[in-house]
């Protein structure tokens, strides 16, 4: 679980439970006791805090600091996870940072607009993967010859619900279609029930699998889709197109600025325009092989090393 991960847990505390609340709280309490040690004993030059925790800022004084700002889902979907104090103490770390490094475009205008800071403030740092494409003419075990694949959460504005629906058709036209979900939490109630109710029933499955594997499904998949209607980056779409799989995504935030012209698009809840950009790659071979190299040429313009370049220029810029 990434620390990352461990703050926004704590933001949902009826979500902790047992040794998972202990492990949060501990993780939390390290964190803090080694962030306040170190601005103590105060040899740095920049303070670069992990999440949105102010913890720090009373012990930091008028020393420099850099915050990183993943997306704005809280700020644009506060009725689907978000808090007030999650909201409030982002704003409060934003106006007190002396340089936000946004993790894409998409991001860096939603902070200018909805946190009010001066967009030269605001450096973009793209983010990367850390997948490896696998060796030519491997094939996931125990997975259908013909899939589509999903990955990571499903609920809220991840838009699940509408990819499932706007599915029909191609399930109904292709009796060999599956639909491989890789990762998130397992099926809720509300989701089995739509499962059992389309026309996808019993070609619809969720697996969890590491990287290695998760790069094989990739590869073998027909199309890897988003529906999402918000991301602040979106690593998935890159690992997909890292792996060769052609991609389909939903025409929002930073999605078109990860895919770039390796993607195709649609129109957020067009059923009509969903269909349109995902049959011709579902039917030509030719157009998936084309979009595999494609995303593939998209994919390696990303990556860690100049993520790790641009961030120390931003650190410099405060030198």
């Amino acid at each position: 679980m990434s620390l990352r991960r461990t703050f926004r847990d704590l933001e949902n505390p009826k979500a902790l439970r047992g040794a998972t609340a202990q492990w949060v709280l501990k993780k939390m309490c390290s964190n803090r006791r080694y962030g306040i040690k170190d601005i103590k004993e105060g040899e740095f030059d920049v303070f670069h805090p992990t999440y949105y925790d102010p913890y720090f800022l009373k012990e930091l004084g008028d020393r420099s600091f850099v915050l990183t700002i993943y997306d704005m889902i809280h700020e644009r979907f506060s009725a689907e996870g978000g808090t007030d104090r999650t909201i409030t103490n982002k704003r409060r770390l934003a106006e007190r940072a002396d340089r936000i490094i946004a993790i894409s475009e998409s991001t860096k205008k939603d902070v200018v607009e909805l946190l009010n800071v001066p967009a030269s403030k605001v450096y973009v740092t793209h983010l990367a993967g850390s997948i490896a494409p696998p060796k030519d003419g491997e094939r996931p075990k125990s997975l259908p010859r013909r899939y589509m694949v999903q990955v990571g959460n499903r609920a809220g504005y991840k838009n699940f619900a509408f990819m499932l629906d706007a599915l029909e058709e191609v399930f109904e036209r292709d009796p060999d279609m599956h639909l491989v979900c890789v990762g998130g939490v397992p099926f809720t109630a509300e989701e089995r029930i739509m499962i059992e109710r389309s026309r996808g029933r019993g070609r619809i499955i969720r697996v969890s699998v590491p990287d290695d594997e998760l790069a094989l499904i990739f590869s073998n998949a027909l199309v890897y889709i988003n529906p999402s209607q918000y991301e602040g980056f979106g690593i998935p779409l890159l690992e997909a197109m890292t792996c060769g799989c052609p991609t389909l995504v939903c025409r929002v935030s930073s999605l078109p600025e990860v895919g770039g012209s390796a993607s195709r698009y649609f129109e957020l809840n067009d059923r009509d325009s969903f269909l349109d950009a995902l049959t011709p790659i579902l039917e030509d071979e030719g157009i998936r092989d084309k979009m595999r190299h494609d995303g593939q040429d998209q994919a390696a313009t990303f990556s860690w090393a100049k993520t790790a370049r641009m961030t120390k220029d931003v650190y410099r810029s405060l030198m």
